[in-house]
């Protein structure tokens, strides 16, 4: 095999149409993150986002798209997001280490691998788990009712605290489609507070990430852009929640509400999500990528879950290692705040450090 480096702007029409095919149009790899307008994003603010081709006889087989890091390739949105995947096409097999010789790459670290029997990165993951979505392509109808044959009786409560909050402080406004800057940096700044006290990293602190989020939310690309949903009692915002979406698939990037005890207890954020999801047949939705995180009201809501890993290969025994010790050591500690703070820690140094490095 033969390999080569590009950015993502600069992909020829062959590798676009390449990219397209590996795709292949199927869940998880027609989530939004996967679309070229995306990566190009991505690049245009931070600039060291690349795409590894691997070609076998003249044609491109496997496409990575990874953000470099001295010689390492991580996720090319993260933190902002961990997906991490490798498109190869049907009954070819691309060998982890000499993917990496032909990219330049010594290393390859990620936090949440899409998992496929054929992905040269699949048996290099140290752990294993799911990323939620919920599938509404039958309607909210069948979904309601399917939550409630699974007994998760979360959508029903929140549809009647919403029904409790119109009767006690106003009517209920919901926005599918706000491109009001000044709404997402109030809900940039809840998220944040929450973020800080948990002692965990807010990644919303980044500047290349608010870019990212500023502009998405106003792009007029036919086949991807940005979608900021907001919900109001009156005029007061009570809750907003920022992302992703394609023709038919949305993927959440950050949700947060207002934390005033006046409104906590009506739990606004799940109210937002069940207006969302009653409103997806008209805004063309089908899937909704709920992302990674442990919050308990992602199981109560999921229909499914692809399945991801966490782990890396690395040409550096001992380099690569270390990293498989320090992932054992912070699940050995399990959930709970000091896992939490040592997690934000690691995740704190890792942007450092890559702030610090310069892509080559």
């Amino acid at each position: 095999m033969n390999y080569e480096n590009h950015s993502a702007s600069s992909l020829s029409d062959e590798l676009r149409s390449a990219w397209s095919e590996l795709r292949g149009g199927r869940a998880p790899f027609d989530s939004p993150l996967l679309c070229l307008a995306n990566l190009e994003l991505l690049e245009q603010v931070r600039g060291d986002i690349f795409v590894g081709v691997a070609r076998e006889n003249g044609r491109p087989v496997a496409m990575m798209p990874y953000c470099k890091v001295r010689s390492i390739a991580k996720p090319y949105a993260g933190p902002l997001c961990d997906l991490q995947v490798v498109l190869t096409a049907r009954g070819v097999k691309v060998d982890g280490k000499q993917l990496l010789r032909g990219l330049g790459l010594s290393a390859a670290h990620f936090n949440a691998h899409l998992m496929r029997p054929d992905s040269p990165f699949t048996r290099h993951c140290v752990t294993r788990g799911v990323t939620p979505y919920i599938d509404i392509s039958a309607g909210f109808e069948v979904y309601r009712d399917q939550r409630r044959k699974a007994g998760s009786d979360e959508l029903k409560e929140s549809m009647r605290k919403a029904r409790k909050i119109q009767r006690d402080l106003g009517p209920l406004r919901f926005e599918p489609r706000d491109t009001d800057t000044q709404v997402l940096r109030q809900v940039l700044r809840w998220k944040s507070d929450q973020l800080r006290s948990r002692g965990a990293f807010n990644a919303f602190m980044v500047p290349w990430i608010r870019q990212v989020l500023e502009r998405s939310i106003v792009s007029q690309h036919k086949e991807w852009k940005g979608m900021m949903c907001s919900l109001r009692v009156g005029d007061e915002l009570i809750a907003g929640a920022v992302g992703i979406r394609n023709r038919h698939v949305f993927h959440g990037w950050v949700t947060a509400f207002n934390p005033s005890p006046l409104y906590r207890r009506y739990s606004p954020g799940i109210m937002l999500l069940a207006q969302l999801l009653q409103h997806c047949d008209a805004l063309g939705i089908r899937r909704i990528d709920m992302g990674g995180g442990d919050e308990a009201f992602k199981s109560s809501f999921q229909s499914g879950g692809f399945a991801i890993g966490e782990g890396g290969l690395d040409l550096y025994p001992l380099r690569g290692a270390l990293r498989r010790g320090l992932i054992g050591v912070r699940d050995w500690m399990g959930p709970g705040s000091l896992r939490t703070m040592v997690h934000g820690w690691v995740n704190r140094c890792r942007h450092a450090t890559k702030s610090s490095g310069r892509s080559t």
